[in-house]
């Protein structure tokens, strides 16, 4: 019976449907994309934007209104000083992590220079091949050979195979830490809006920036 009387209910005494509860604001973030207008609209409203804002300047601050730069200056000096304190303040830290990096590096050096020079050659050539095929794992085989036969660097006691297991080295550490640390955060930000939001301008810098920028408190 109360199944049926459920049932039974006109439809202007059920229960309120989800649209009477949508909140009474509510941002569409396609209205502010530009490509969602004609042509005709953005160029009149871009047209309206720019005037305002060049009467504007011109009637506070004359036609010849010149950029603040001596603004940067400022910002510049806080910069610095921000990097000052962090270098001093964070050697601990940044040695800790350059001695450990080093270290590594030093063995897998080793490690390289040790291994017969066929043994190299065929071991990244087999990498190649499964990476990307036979074409890359021929090119890569024969790059390696190619700066084995050139010999030695000018004024230098290491010969190029030397200097290019060095590289080796480095490159493969590289992308190891660019792993270990890109590949959590990556499926962080894919999991979580606020930390793309938080990462993306970071990294934006990061690639824009020269890297010894960045660098400079680890050096």
């Amino acid at each position: 019976m109360a199944r049926a009387g459920a049932d039974d209910r006109k439809p202007d005494e059920a229960s309120p449907t989800p649209e009477l509860r949508r909140p009474l604001f509510k941002l569409d973030a396609s209205v502010l994309d530009a490509r969602n207008l004609s042509f005709k609209a953005w160029g009149a409203f871009s047209l309206l934007v720019v005037g305002v804002a060049t009467a504007i300047c011109v009637v506070f601050w004359g036609p010849n209104m010149g950029f603040p730069a001596a603004i940067g200056g400022e910002i510049g000096r806080e910069v610095k000083n921000g990097f000052t304190w962090l270098t001093v303040n964070g050697d601990w830290l940044f040695n800790g992590i350059k001695t450990v990096i080093l270290q590594f590096m030093a063995w897998l050096e080793d490690g390289l220079t040790w291994m017969p020079w066929p043994a190299v050659v065929l071991a990244v050539g087999l990498v190649a091949w499964r990476a990307s095929g036979v074409a890359l794992a021929v090119f890569s085989i024969s790059a390696l050979v190619t700066i084995g036969f050139m010999g030695r660097l000018p004024n230098n006691f290491d010969t190029l195979w030397e200097s290019s297991m060095e590289t080796l080295a480095l490159i493969v550490v590289s992308v190891l830490l660019s792993l270990l640390f890109g590949i959590p955060l990556g499926i962080l930000a894919a999991r979580s809006g606020w930390v793309n939001i938080m990462i993306r301008p970071i990294l934006d810098i990061a690639q824009t920036m020269p890297s010894f920028v960045y660098l400079v408190p680890a050096l």
